[in-house]
């Protein structure tokens, strides 16, 4: 190495080296008691070797940051050869926010006020990133008058590394910590799930962590559950995120959310998924972003979004530590949600027992085979007795009416059980005696084979009513009343009028004794009517004070066929009547007086819209009667003409009070059909002849279920002759 001495100075300063302390004389050392070892030139270069090998890099600069010396620690720490180096200004390799820091530091040194150290991070030639930690002191040598700085440099990237790796898992570790510590104490989900956003944040260091669910999966919007961040700015960045597929792709949220595995972005600046957010992120100083589901078992509950403010902030271990954060964070959510519904349900039961004793309805609920495990106060009330005064053991039917009882068990209980459900109406008996009818309802409830366990049976008072119909029955049938009366002067009218008949016939045949035999006759004649006009007085005298048919086998197409006589000989001689009856039509039990008001109320009144169609041009018709088997329970009759037919709003209610298609009626005649047929626990309906002209009345009465009875029944075939009219 080549040398130059300055003798102004007394100093020697190497040319690639760093300056030298003076070498002092001899005689100096001999006059001081020291001894020298070496010459002045072999210290200078011991000195030179030691600089050139030092492992630690040192660098001779001025005011400005100009390298005027460099050891070979310097060359390799930056990667370039001394003449790259030698002439340029430190500056040159730094990154262009720090070059502020090192021009301050080196302003603070030469003014004997600044700092010992600077961490500043250079650009090696070989394009990494090196952190290096300068020392600097002011050098003893002047040269040309100039002071200089002696800076060493220290490479300690590894250990800053190896600082961010320990720092990055010890904040996901105290975060994982901090969660399971707040699990402990947190009342609630939302109070657990903010605590820890808030550690996230202020504790871990993370610059913002918030937890999300989809608000409505079919909207694929974001329902925020917690958060945390340092400047408040969640809210003003959460409007355009949602988790569904956008233009660029799915988010991290909408990533986690429909993989179930976590998602990260390294580096905002350069994932183009996350390009509609990045410009927002990166104004932000948000450089990578961290999405964890939230999971139980195969449902995502949720997601954990964790925010970092330098890129590449997340590594394998760190990952694994927020993992298992989110594990255990998802089970605290289903324990608060399982606690919530459970105690939600148990709210739901309050309310239900609050419920069930307020109810006047009678509530109960039985094991399988009926004995009851609980019943309302409404239940015993209904039935007039205490709770207090009941056995251990009471069984639904020991509340039922005996009937209802037996029926309890041959069809509630087996169509409950395989159905699930049976409703119709059943009696309760009342601790005095008295029956109560009651519209019930059974509900059966199974195990999971399939096993009926329990039964829940409803009960409704249905005694106001019962009252309440029968009256409101009563009631209508005063109304009609007057339509009736009028029938009854039209029915009464032709065994009247015939009796008179008869009775003058006799009295014209008294005068020859020969007639004898034609008198008695009469007489007979004269008597059958005027039995017949009491029976029709009495029926219906007896339906308007009961509104219960006097019921008793009757052979329907035996009746129909009586009444066909009379209207034939009352003026339907224009028009013809067919008579379609089914020869095996089984007997109804019923009132044959009222069903002939019926049914000659429904003849008249197909007469009537034959004449009025005949009135407006229409040729001649033809009214039919038919009977016919419409089940195994009922059977129907049919009444059609071929008149102008009902108008539309008469076909969809036949019952409107007080309607009439004829110009002198009261508007009551279909309305006393309809009560007849339906006292018969029979139906009662019209409907349109389409496409052909005229009406079709369709009533059904139930099949008389006593079928020897009705065989020798008082108008079965035997007696049936002595009550067809002659003619």
């Amino acid at each position: 190495m080549t040398n130059r001495l300055d003798e102004s100075e007394g100093n020697t300063i190497p040319v690639n080296g760093p300056p030298v302390p003076a070498l002092r004389k001899p005689e100096e050392d001999e006059a001081e008691g020291g001894h020298s070892v070496h010459g002045p030139e072999a210290l200078v270069e011991l000195y030179a070797d030691f600089y050139e090998s030092a492992p630690v890099a040192y660098f001779t600069c001025d005011r400005t940051g100009k390298v005027y010396s460099v050891n070979r620690a310097g060359c390799d720490l930056l990667d370039r050869n001394r003449e790259q180096l030698l002439g340029r200004s430190l500056q040159d390799f730094l990154l262009g926010s720090e070059k502020p820091e090192l021009e301050g530091f080196l302003g603070e040194l030469f003014a004997g006020i600044g700092r010992a150290s600077l961490e500043v991070h250079l650009k090696p030639g070989d394009g990494r990133d090196a952190t290096v930690a300068l020392e600097g002191a002011i050098s003893r040598a002047r040269p040309g008058g100039q002071e200089l700085a002696l800076l060493t440099g220290w490479d300690i990237s590894r250990k800053r590394e190896a600082e961010q790796l320990q720092h990055r898992a010890d904040r996901a570790l105290r975060a994982l910590n901090a969660a399971n510590q707040a699990m402990r104490w947190a009342p609630d989900e939302h109070t657990l799930l903010q605590e820890i956003c808030h550690f996230l944040v202020r504790g871990a260091g993370y610059a913002l962590a918030w937890i999300g669910e989809p608000a409505r999966m079919d909207e694929q919007g974001i329902r925020v559950l917690a958060s945390a961040d340092l400047d408040g700015c969640l809210e003003r960045i959460q409007d355009p995120i949602a988790w569904g597929f956008l233009p660029h792709g799915r988010g991290p949220f909408g990533q986690a959310l429909e993989t179930g595995k976590p998602a990260l972005v390294a580096n905002v600046a350069l994932t183009p998924q996350f390009a509609l957010w990045g410009e927002q992120a990166a104004g932000r100083g948000f450089q990578s972003v961290l999405a964890v589901p939230l999971r139980d078992e195969d449902r995502v509950l949720g997601v954990l979004c964790i925010y970092a403010d330098e890129a590449e902030a997340f590594d394998a271990y760190e990952l694994n530590l927020l993992c298992r954060l989110a594990d255990e964070t998802a089970n605290a959510m289903v324990s608060f949600r399982a606690r919530q519904a459970q105690y939600q349900a148990e709210r739901e039961r309050d309310r239900l027992v609050e419920l069930l004793n307020a109810t006047p309805d009678a509530v109960t609920i039985a094991d399988s085979l009926g004995e009851i495990l609980y019943a309302n106060p409404g239940a015993f009330r209904m039935v007039g007795r205490s709770p207090g005064c009941e056995s251990d053991r009471a069984l639904l039917g020991d509340f039922l009416a005996p009937a209802s009882a037996e029926r309890l068990q041959q069809e509630v209980f087996p169509e409950a059980r395989k159905a699930g459900l049976w409703m119709g109406e059943m009696t309760l008996r009342h601790a005095k005696g008295r029956d109560i009818p009651v519209a019930m309802v059974a509900v059966a409830h199974k195990d999971d084979a399939g096993q009926v366990e329990r039964f829940s049976v409803m009960a409704h008072d249905l005694s106001q009513f019962k009252s309440q119909q029968a009256e409101l029955e009563r009631t209508r049938r005063l109304v009609t009343l007057g339509e009736l009366g009028s029938v009854l002067a039209h029915q009464l009218n032709q065994p009247l009028a015939t009796a008179m008949n008869f009775a003058q016939g006799a009295l014209q045949r008294l005068e020859s004794q020969d007639e004898a035999g034609s008198i008695q006759y009469g007489l007979e004649q004269i008597l059958d009517y005027v039995r017949q006009a009491g029976e029709i007085v009495w029926g219906v005298r007896h339906f308007l004070r009961s509104g219960e048919p006097k019921a008793r086998p009757t052979e329907l197409n035996q009746l129909i066929r009586r009444l066909t006589p009379d209207h034939l000989q009352d003026g339907m001689h224009s028009f013809r009547l067919d008579l379609d009856l089914d020869p095996g039509l089984p007997h109804v039990k019923a009132d044959p007086i009222l069903l002939q008001e019926c049914f000659s109320n429904l003849i008249q009144n197909a007469v009537d819209a034959m004449e009025a169609a005949e009135e407006e041009g229409e040729e001649q018709g033809v009214v039919t009667v038919r009977t016919r088997r419409h089940s195994d329970q009922m059977v129907e009759v049919q009444v059609a003409d071929q008149g102008r037919g009902l108008p539309q709003d008469l076909q969809e209610d036949l019952v409107q009070p007080l309607f009439t298609t004829k110009s002198g009626g009261m508007g009551l005649g279909i309305s006393i059909c309809r009560s007849i047929v339906e006292s018969h626990n029979g139906y009662f309906w019209a409907a349109p002849n389409s496409p052909e002209p005229g009406t079709t009345f369709h009533l059904t009465l139930p099949v008389c279920q006593e079928q020897k009875n009705c065989e020798e029944g008082p108008d079965g075939p035997g007696q049936g002759d002595t009550n067809r009219l002659r003619r």
